[in-house]
């Protein structure tokens, strides 16, 4: 007679071999992760290449059918502006952009998401310098920069001291003295362990800040794409030569400067 308790399956596993298969999958998670992390910072440097070449387009397009590019908000007199506004008190720029491009490619993936399209602020401050109607020909004192001379053509590139650029747009990499520090504002931190996710009180979007001494530079060690005049996007990485501290026109931040990029 058969014995109706005998047990045909396979014996259970012991305490120690689920412990054994634990930690194994445990090390593998964690030799994952490292890769994992690049793969997610590389997609995020391609979305913001992909953003910017959407933004020099519409700005290329915008000027084939205009005869010039678009109006900067500190052209039509927002003198207290930065290059990344893009609406101020006297102009919302967003309505020339928007027929030739989403406006919402003006937030930069490696910064908390949010919408440009549909922000109320009085001042927008966007997540990428826009060069177009604000930089122009000028020298290292920031106030020999004059009001008319202006960047509106992308086949007349403008000159900073001996300097050419050609960069439409580009992510920002801001240096900001104020009150016996610098502030940095940048939009893919990296590596570095001193950035913070940070909200300008008054301005739509976010960004990444560090503090540090006057003497600090945390700017070099971060990663930043540009836009040219000829279309193409080329990624700067930590340390990267070509870059250049251009002087913002900001009438009170006479002192502050963006990272942007010379041509070779």
């Amino acid at each position: 007679m058969p014995d109706r308790h005998r047990h045909t399956g396979r014996p259970a596993f012991t305490l120690i071999e689920l412990l054994v298969v634990v930690a194994i999958i445990g090390l593998l998670v964690a030799l994952m992760l490292p890769a994992l992390g690049k793969v997610r910072h590389s997609a995020t440097f391609t979305r913001c290449q992909s953003n910017l070449r959407q933004i020099a387009l519409a700005i290329l397009t915008y000027e084939s059918d205009h005869g010039r590019m678009p109006m900067h908000p500190f052209e039509a007199g927002d003198y207290e502006c930065f290059p990344p506004v893009v609406k101020g008190l006297m102009l919302d720029a967003r309505p020339l952009y928007e027929p030739y491009m989403n406006v919402d490619f003006f937030a930069c993936p490696g910064v908390k998401p949010w919408k440009p399209s549909t922000s109320q602020a009085l001042v927008i401050s966007i997540d990428y310098v826009l060069t177009a109607g604000y930089y122009g020909d000028g020298r290292g004192d920031v106030r020999q920069f004059t009001f008319d001379n202006l960047w509106i053509r992308s086949d007349q590139p403008w000159k900073f001291n001996d300097d050419q650029l050609s960069v439409l747009a580009g992510d920002k990499a801001f240096r900001n003295p104020v009150g016996g520090i610098a502030r940095f504002i940048v939009n893919h931190p990296g590596d570095s362990m001193h950035f913070e996710e940070w909200s300008p009180p008054g301005f739509a979007g976010s960004a990444h800040l560090a503090v540090g001494s006057l003497e600090d530079d945390l700017l070099r060690p971060t990663v930043n794409n540009f836009a040219y005049a000829d279309g193409h996007v080329t990624l700067f990485g930590p340390g990267s030569d070509g870059l250049i501290p251009m002087p913002t026109r900001q009438a009170s931040r006479l002192e502050s400067s963006y990272l942007l990029p010379v041509v070779p």
